[in-house]
């Protein structure tokens, strides 16, 4: 494993999504790499594969598929093969999720929870942000950090590109690169790319923004 760090978001119903998929695409293309759908069925899967992050940290709602991603992060950490199956009514149990990953990944995975669109409370983003960007500062260190900003709600996507902003503020030197997943109905594959210079040009719209509102004092 690399000393490098994986920011993700975690999509709903992915054993769904991913045969619906495999019925479209063959496989995701990275540069000049391709990684089938058959062994490669989830994006992570790839990430995990290139990058090899050592720090894995996962923004989801209580509705994501966290029964997936213990058993994906469970292969890759302990080499286990054999499925781990959540109850019917621990799958969307918040604190039961929190509780299986801090007990089985302590120093591995940090999990954040973003209230779901059903359970929006706009009262709590602030505070929910605060606390997130807080966690995640206690990771960082030297590290790497590589972000995936493709799957989950919106509102998890406006999340971390605000966690993001803030942590450049905080480190001026962070070594960031920000990855989509670009799905072209045209293709029959996906497209893994790199918007990092996405975020250097919000960068630059917010410091014209600023300019205009504020003038040069």
């Amino acid at each position: 494993m690399e000393n490098n760090i994986l920011i993700m978001s975690l999509s709903n119903n992915l054993e769904k999504n991913i045969e619906k998929a495999k019925k479209n695409k063959k496989e995701y293309r990275w540069e000049n790499k391709k990684y089938s759908l058959e062994k490669y069925e989830y994006l992570t899967k790839v990430y995990l594969e290139e990058l090899k992050p050592n720090k894995i940290i996962v923004f989801g709602t209580d509705q994501s598929s966290w029964n997936y991603l213990y058993n994906l992060l469970n292969e890759y950490f302990y080499s286990e093969k054999e499925d781990v199956v959540f109850l019917e009514e621990q799958k969307n149990d918040v604190e039961y999720i929190r509780k299986v990953f801090k007990e089985r990944f302590p120093d591995k995975c940090k999990i954040f929870f973003i209230e779901s669109k059903n359970k929006f409370d706009n009262e709590n983003i602030v505070s929910d942000l605060v606390f997130q960007i807080e966690e995640i500062k206690k990771i960082l260190d030297e590290h790497q950090v590589y972000v995936d900003i493709a799957g989950g709600l919106r509102i998890i996507f406006l999340s971390l590109i605000s966690i993001i902003n803030i942590l450049k503020i905080y480190y001026s030197k962070l070594k960031l690169k920000v990855l989509y997943s670009q799905n072209d109905i045209n293709l029959d594959y996906f497209q893994i790319i790199d918007i990092t210079n996405v975020l250097e040009k919000l960068d630059f719209v917010d410091a014209v923004s600023s300019f205009t509102k504020y003038g040069s004092r």
